[in-house]
């Protein structure tokens, strides 16, 4: 609906979704971009602020909790915002679960956002090393290397 302009209904469907999943992180993610491409930057900033509000409370609440950190940061990297604060999320997520490939995972992504390439590019190859089978962990490496952080993540399946 939002990519065929048809804005009210987009509005209204994403207020049912984040009614029943409201710290749903793939609907900020999913649409925040697509608010942006046809320039409402406005209703882009009010969705990413109100799924990340319930983040930062969650982390807040549970400060040992590595999921929770992860998920903030990778909410902040996939909108491309709060990239000082995603940077922190990510480094606690990483430092919490210190051998999870995927919270390093994220660390990369954010620092990739930052501009921080060749940062992006040690974690990824440390990613690879943990999980050397990975297509996605060797999709990400090249795109990474590539540098352009529009490009689309690649799939996790």
């Amino acid at each position: 609906m939002l990519a065929s302009g048809r804005l009210e209904e987009a509005k209204h469907e994403i207020e049912l979704a984040l009614a029943a999943l409201p710290a749903e992180v793939e609907v900020p993610i999913e649409l925040v971009p697509e608010f942006e491409k046809q320039g409402r930057k406005k209703e882009a900033d009010e969705l990413f602020a109100r799924v990340f509000a319930i983040h930062e409370k969650v982390c807040a609440d549970y400060p040992e909790s590595a999921w929770a950190h992860n998920t903030q940061a990778w909410l902040a990297a996939r909108c491309r915002r709060q990239l000082d604060k995603a940077l922190d999320h990510a480094q606690s997520a990483v430092r919490l679960a210190p051998g999870d490939s995927g919270y390093m995972d994220t660390l990369a992504e954010v620092q990739f956002q930052r501009g921080e390439k060749d940062r992006a590019v040690e974690w990824m190859k440390k990613c690879l090393q943990i999980n050397p089978k990975s297509t996605y962990y060797q999709k990400q490496l090249q795109r990474f290397e590539a540098g352009d952080p529009l490009a689309e993540v690649p799939e996790q399946g």
